[in-house]
């Protein structure tokens, strides 16, 4: 039983061995570190935004101003049933057709 316990123990030995033996080397490892490193440090090197000064306050003026003209726009025309019958067979047929 010992034996057989030896066995095991060596060939798992051996085995570690091996795989540990096919890892990259040291210089590869840091070969590809480095532009990893590179990028990171590249990324975190943005400047903190500068501090702006406080609003100062500026007195309002007494000089009243007039209203600016708008443009208002011309209300929808009603929605009627012939509108609604157009809408309804426009969404429940896939023509794409100019009329819709």
């Amino acid at each position: 039983m010992n034996t057989k316990k030896l066995v095991i123990f060596v060939g798992l030995l051996i085995i570690g061995l091996y795989l540990t033996g096919c890892g990259p080397l040291p210089a590869e490892w840091d070969a590809e570190a480095t532009p990893v490193v590179a990028n990171l440090a590249a990324i975190q090197t943005a400047e903190a935004p500068t501090a702006t000064s406080s609003p100062t306050h500026v007195p309002p003026t007494n000089t009243p101003q007039p209203p600016t003209p708008t443009d208002t726009p011309a209300p929808p025309p009603p929605y009627t049933q012939a509108r609604a019958n157009k809408y309804a067979y426009c969404h429940t047929h896939s023509n794409f057709d100019a009329s819709c």
